[in-house]
């Protein structure tokens, strides 16, 4: 079982930077238009997806690559009503057309894809004028190799940019009037508690509290994030097609 794995089992539905809390409070600054088509890419269990399409009355479509999470999230959807469709697919060779959404959302998804490919297919999906809003960690201190292999061994990740590292991904992809909000130290993890905005639809799997498995990684994914916590720091990436 890796990291992505145990999320799926837990059904978490606020694993990324700032949790729940930061998807809330993005929304109220950057609104969306309710005749926009969005794409949530790594849509994991829906919350979010579901959460544009009451908020905003826009068409939501989200894209996971795990069967586990897609069933997860149209169960949500059907549980809160919401009309949004939940596709799996991979976010480097996204299911779609060409210029089919105005507005893509990622929650900490690009960084476990290849950051590279994945902007690429976000800008081939986008209408001209379209919207990228990627909330991603990143690096702000020089972590030793031992570290940094440490750390993409845990994630599966292959490289931690630093913020302008993310901004040169963006832009190289072909984005242009890049935006960097909110940067936040990175003193909590990836997995915030949110007891404002409690999940009433977490699933977890059933078979959990006898898998020892799932609660030796999490364990050991509080511990990875303390020892890395102060090299590390999150920002909502904004870039236009």
């Amino acid at each position: 079982m890796n990291y992505l794995e145990m999320l799926a089992k837990l059904g978490v539905s606020n694993a990324h930077p700032g949790g729940f809390t930061a998807t809330i409070q993005q929304f109220k600054e950057w609104k969306i238009n309710k005749d926009s088509k969005v794409l949530e890419v790594g849509c994991g269990t829906g919350r979010t997806s579901c959460y544009i399409a009451k908020t905003f009355g826009c068409h939501v479509t989200g894209v996971d690559l795990s069967d586990e999470m897609i069933k997860k999230a149209k169960e949500r959807a059907a549980y809160e009503k919401m009309g949004v469709d939940f596709i799996q697919g991979d976010v480097l060779h996204l299911p779609f057309n060409d210029e089919q959404f105005d507005v893509v959302i990622a929650e900490s998804v690009t960084l476990f894809a290849n950051p590279e490919k994945a902007a690429k297919e976000y800008y081939r999906v986008l209408k001209p004028e379209g919207a990228v809003y990627d909330r991603e960690m990143f690096q702000t201190g020089s972590l030793s190799e031992d570290d940094l292999l440490s750390f993409h061994q845990f994630f599966h990740t292959k490289q931690l940019p630093s913020k302008e590292e993310w901004q040169q991904i963006y832009q190289h992809a072909g984005f242009r009037n890049l935006k960097v909000w909110e940067e936040t130290s990175y003193t909590k993890g990836v997995v915030e508690t949110d007891f404002d905005y409690p999940d009433p639809m977490q699933q977890l799997d059933p078979t959990l509290l006898m898998d020892g498995e799932i609660w030796e990684l999490t364990g050991e994914y509080y511990e990875v994030m303390q020892n890395y916590a102060k090299h590390l720091a999150y920002a909502l990436f904004i870039s236009y097609k």
